[in-house]
């Protein structure tokens, strides 16, 4: 991509001032492993497999399920039949990948079952799916449905539930685990032996009982489908996404030190028309009393109650499809040297994909990636805290952020590309039935989002307490994307309520060479450069005035210390300092907790993690207060986030990620077009445009118009240059290494250039195996292969020192994962696997006692506004330099 404009010192200082006293409070934390694989043998592509309810499969599968084919009558009574064969008997399940697996999407699909009916205004229907992971040893165990991670929509477990939701669907007591009766209910056991303990929360002279559930999962984590509706020809179909212990540690599925080892499985548990009812049983123990409560195999249009709980047969009419995982941790054999890389978010999945493979070749090495942003990977790598940096962007003295520039002209960087891929805004929109995907952004579009220019982007509660505090409010440009006219104009989908009418998702607060890619991006448009300073859209739209510069007349709150329309920015700034609710509402009924735009719409740690919640429709939008909520020693009460909205009629989220990270959770991917000099009306914004969609062909012809810059040598992207049909936010992620580094021994250059061999050799095929390239990612072009190699063949050749080199510096030791980012590729004895999973230090939700006043505003900017994190407040604490020695 186009690098920005070069910093002026000046800028560089009013960024720094901008961040380096709120940094560390929000970066705190943060470890990822993305999923590798445990071996470097590899993945066979098709790995899918079909499953009948009836039984006839093959003896490896047939081996799990409970024999249905025995049940062949629907006599009531246990003895005579199963009651439920009429309903199953030619039901199928298709799960189109069970092996290799990691987080992401897998397609589910079923055919030979009556389409879904009685869906009445109280929620109940009858005929479709229910889908859990369950991880137990055992799938014909008596005790199997303890190892499901289901219910995690049941309020019982601590405060995000949303029953209200989930009625419109199938019905009040689909979510509970057991019936809520003498019984108690069914526990969940998690693969290390914990088991949820049901408590009790005393509130205004009441008591609230929570399941328990809460401690391993809930409606923001589960992966559970509770309701998966049959179409009119017997079919259903839905991306399910499957979790390893990186992302459920308590299921443990490809961790190799658990019970459940690699493998875990999917349960479908189909709903036909039939009571669950068990003889001998209460029939109220299955079928809440307001249905009538039918026994046994009795005919029953209103399907509801738990389809785990062990007082009805529901869960006997499993179907069970083994899944197995690669270890998500990644880890190499015992006493692998180790190297550290330091990087682009972007590349991650592409280095965990590889690194097995490299792990296992003779004399193979680990290579350990901390995530940072660019700034801090180029004066890591500078500073001799990382050999080698993973960047879209040249080392240079306007990209090191404070580091001293001196360095810059002591160093020796060379480079060469490893992969391309693109950052790309997916999405998840659906209308009823109807799941759109082909949309079209302009970058006005995205100035327009990434400044939170629309109502529903500044922090609100429930229509009793909107008394917000805001200065920016009343400017939206709209309320939701969908309402903007420009958003119609392309011609995308607009029939969405309010309510439900957009999520908007980023990663954050650290920054990534990609997003200050995709800044350069709008900046090069003028369209949205004019948005962005300041000027009316055709139909009279303005941008968030928070989001102005301090010097702009219309700014209120103190405006930005930079200007948004011309500065370099590498971060997704939460800079709208408007608050809800106003102080008096915050101490009557919230114990003084307000929310601020942080609080409101949470960051997500990583592209990856972004790209799971869109496909999740989870936008953990906080705007509900549950009094009942326990936070610790502080009591009860907090504001919580929504749940997620898979279950909900209208769908729509979006967000920034990755193409590779978007290809694994089977996201819509928004088409783009290259940014235009002149500006455009409201009648030709669609038609001045060629809009391209990322794949891995408008990858590659961006990637094969790069040109090597004369003073640094690396090969640019340059938005300029591109033609129609290339994707305009495609980066090549470059390895870069100073070979005047006196800490680059030559074994570390023989592991490194080992790593560049083979990112271009046999790295650089695209495919789902072990070793090679995942989806997503675009392969290198020749002159990038080669390029490659001739870097490295230039690590190994003996080392050059500089003739005048910066010498005593004194620099902490490099710890992996200490600066905010996230470390690919530890070692098991390095990175717990308790600590694999996707984290961040909880950052304090409230703004209490918070005015609208000058002083007050710029101290909710310095919390919100979080620009180049590692090169502006990390660097001063990174590098103390004393006069070179000659």
């Amino acid at each position: 991509m186009t690098t920005a404009s070069a910093q002026h010192p000046s800028t560089r200082k009013r960024l720094a001032q901008a961040v380096s006293l709120v940094t560390v409070a929000l970066l705190a934390g943060g470890v990822m492993s993305v999923n590798a694989a445990s071996s470097a043998q590899a993945v066979e592509d098709d790995s899918s497999v079909t499953v009948k309810w009836a039984g006839g499969n093959s003896a490896d599968l047939q081996q799990y399920q409970v024999d249905h084919a025995g049940r062949l009558s629907d006599a009531t009574g246990n003895d005579a039949g199963s009651g439920h064969w009429d309903d199953f008997k030619n039901l199928q399940i298709t799960v189109s990948q069970t092996a290799g697996l990691s987080d992401g999407a897998i397609t589910v699909s079923a055919s030979g079952m009556a389409p879904t009916r009685n869906q009445r205004w109280d929620g109940s229907a009858s005929n479709y799916l229910q889908l859990m992971q369950c991880w137990g040893p055992d799938p014909l165990a008596d005790d199997f449905a303890e190892t499901c991670q289901y219910g995690g929509w049941d309020p019982g477990t601590g405060g995000n539930g949303n029953t209200d939701l989930m009625q419109t669907m199938i019905g009040s007591d689909t979510y509970n685990r057991g019936w809520r009766g003498a019984q108690g209910e069914l526990p969940f056991r998690s693969v290390s032996g914990e088991v949820s303990e049901p408590y009790t929360v005393e509130y205004a002279n009441a008591a609230s009982t929570y399941n328990g559930l809460g401690t391993f999962f809930n409606a923001n984590t589960s992966n559970e489908v509770p309701f998966l509706p049959i179409d009119t020809d017997g079919h259903a179909s839905t991306a399910f996404g499957v979790q390893s212990a990186a992302a459920a540690p308590h299921l443990g599925c490809g961790n190799p030190a658990s019970a459940a080892a690699q493998r875990c499985w999917l349960v479908a548990v189909p709903r036909g028309v039939h009571s669950g009812g068990i003889e001998g049983k209460p029939a109220t123990d299955c079928i809440s009393a307001v249905y009538g409560g039918h026994p046994y195999g009795a005919a029953n249009d209103q399907q509801v109650g738990s389809p785990v709980t062990p007082y009805c047969s529901f869960f006997d009419d499993r179907i069970v499809i083994p899944l197995d995982f690669l270890d998500p941790s990644g880890s190499c054999p015992a006493g692998a040297a180790e190297r550290r890389l330091v990087g682009s978010d972007t590349v991650t999945l592409a280095i965990s994909a590889w690194q097995p493979a490299l792990c296992a070749a003779d004399g193979g090495a680990a290579y350990s990636l901390s995530t940072n942003s660019g700034n801090v990977n180029r004066s890591q790598l500078l500073t001799g805290q990382a050999d080698m940096a993973l960047v879209s962007s040249p080392v240079s003295a306007s990209s090191i952020g404070l580091t001293d520039p001196a360095l810059v002209e002591a160093a020796d960087v060379q480079y060469g590309p490893i992969a391309n891929t693109g950052l790309v805004f997916g999405f998840v929109i659906a209308n009823g039935t109807t799941q759109y995907t082909d949309v079209k952004l302009t970058p006005r579009l995205l100035a327009k989002l990434l400044t939170a220019s629309y109502w529903r982007d500044k922090p609100f509660l429930d229509a009793s307490f909107k008394s917000t505090q805001s200065l920016s409010r009343e400017l939206s440009v709209a309320q939701t994307l969908p309402e903007d006219p420009e958003w119609a104009a392309l011609g995308n989908p607009v029939e969405f309520s309010n309510n439900n009418g957009q999520g908007f998702v980023v990663v954050g607060p650290q920054g990534d060479d990609a997003v200050q890619a995709l800044w350069s991006y709008i900046q090069a448009d003028a369209d949205a450069r004019a948005f962005l300073a300041g000027e009316p859209d055709p139909w009279g739209g303005v941008v968030n005035p928070y989001f102005l510069p301090a010097d702009h007349a219309n700014a209120v709150g103190g405006g930005l210390p930079v200007n948004l329309a011309t500065d370099p920015i590498d971060t997704f700034l939460k800079a709208d300092q408007s608050i809800t609710p106003d102080k008096a509402q915050a101490v009557e009924r919230f114990q003084g907790n307000q929310l601020d735009s942080v609080a409101a719409f949470p960051y997500s740690t990583s592209f990856t993690s972004n790209a799971s919640r869109i496909f999740s429709i989870d936008t953990r939008t906080t705007s509900t207060w549950d009094p009942l909520k326990p936070v610790g020693a502080l009591g009860n009460g907090a504001f919580v986030p929504a749940p997620p909205g898979s279950a909900a009629s209208q769908k729509f989220i979006m967000g920034p990620t990755t193409a590779a990270s978007a290809a694994r959770f089977s996201l819509g991917t928004a088409s783009l077009p290259l940014p235009l000099a002149e500006l455009t009306s409201d009648k030709t914004v669609a038609s001045a445009r060629s809009f391209t969609r990322p794949t891995p062909e408008s990858m590659q012809s961006a990637a094969a118009g790069a040109s090597v810059d004369a003073e640094t040598g690396f090969a640019q992207i340059d938005l300029a240059t591109l033609r129609d049909g290339a994707y305009p936010l495609t980066l090549a992620v470059n390895a870069a290494a100073n070979l005047a580094s006196t800490s680059l021994d030559a074994t570390a250059r023989t592991e490194y250039a080992k790593l560049l061999r083979y990112a271009a050799a046999d790295g650089n095929t695209v495919g789902t195996g072990v070793g090679q390239l995942p989806p997503g990612f675009a392969p290198l072009t020749q002159a990038q292969t080669a390029a490659t190699i001739r870097f490295a063949d230039a690590l190994v050749a003996p080392p050059t020192l500089p003739t005048n080199p910066v010498t005593d510096v004194a620099l902490p030791a490099p710890v992996a994962g200490t600066t905010g980012g996230s470390v690919v590729g530890a070692s098991p004895e390095a990175v717990a696997l308790t600590q694999v999973q996707v984290t961040q230090t909880p950052v304090q939700l409230t703004a209490a006692n918070t005015e609208l006043t000058s002083s007050a505003a710029q101290g909710a900017l310095g919390i919100s506004l979080l620009i180049g994190i590692g090169g502006l407040a990390a660097a001063p604490f990174l590098l103390r330099r004393r006069r070179a020695s000659v």
